[in-house]
């Protein structure tokens, strides 16, 4: 009987056969997860995860070398904080910002044209930082909604629209329309309990299923939003972000923003 995948150790004369690594690793994704993957497929992650990780590290040792080009930090690299999100028609606030050019690919093309057609200080990133570790059991009183809040010193509707993207591609778009309140001379916007997407329900829940912290990462290198914010009367680009998850331990949600140069 051949043993694919198993390694022949010999031991004081006698011959035995041992599981190889891609073949442990595969038997413990399918006891975790439930998924069964071959030893290929195992190995072929196993060379993307190296790759990324080659890449990573070029990346910084260019960082420290030339400091002074900000095109080619990383995200977490980024120092330059600015107080708020803001383009010369509307600004975002309850937000921290900054920069970034490295992440066209994981949105769909639309980030791209949006992006020549400008304005260019449109376009920002939001790293975000959550702890999944919260009980879920209570569905029938949880509420999974996310609040909002813009000025503008000028007055018109606002279109929002929210489009959940994997490995690059839309999956599910969610469009809301909003009237501003006059407040002392300024115009705002609250978006207030706008609740998510069932798709990005049952996402979260799929993924508070995967025991490792590094798992669930690997997962969310692919998972992104694009949010994209027009003048619902002439449709004017008026703000364009882009949101990239990572899971923690901490036991607060965190974010950091960074402006979208060329």
């Amino acid at each position: 009987m051949t043993h694919r995948g198993w390694k022949r150790i010999k031991i004081q004369r006698n011959t035995w056969l041992f599981p190889g690594r891609n073949e442990l690793i595969a038997r413990y994704i399918k006891l975790r997860c439930g998924k069964t993957r071959t030893r290929k497929q195992v190995s072929s992650h196993i060379q993307v995860l190296a790759r990324k990780k080659m890449r990573d590290e070029q990346a910084k040792k260019k960082v420290r070398k030339s400091p002074e080009n900000s095109a080619q930090r990383s995200i977490e690299q980024v120092k330059t904080v600015v107080d708020g999100i803001a383009s010369s028609k509307l600004r975002l606030t309850g937000f921290q910002t900054l920069k970034l050019d490295t992440v066209i690919e994981k949105y769909p093309k639309l980030l791209t044209e949006l992006f020549d057609r400008g304005p260019p200080d449109a376009f920002f990133l939001a790293k975000c930082w959550a702890n999944v570790s919260f009980d879920s059991s209570d569905t029938e009183n949880s509420l999974y909604a996310v609040d909002s809040y813009y000025t503008s010193q000028h007055k018109f509707d606002i279109s929002v629209s929210t489009k959940v993207c994997s490995f690059g591609n839309e999956v599910v778009e969610k469009v809301e329309v909003y009237s501003p309140d006059e407040e002392n001379g300024h115009y705002c916007f609250r978006l207030e309990r706008s609740p998510i997407c069932e798709y990005m329900v049952k996402f979260i829940s799929e993924l508070k299923k995967l025991e490792s912290r590094d798992y669930m990462n690997n997962v969310l290198e692919n998972f992104t939003v694009l949010q994209v914010v027009t003048n619902q009367s002439t449709g004017e680009t008026l703000m364009v972000i882009g949101f990239v998850f990572e899971v923690n331990d901490l036991p607060e949600a965190n974010c950091s923003i960074f402006r979208l140069v060329a």
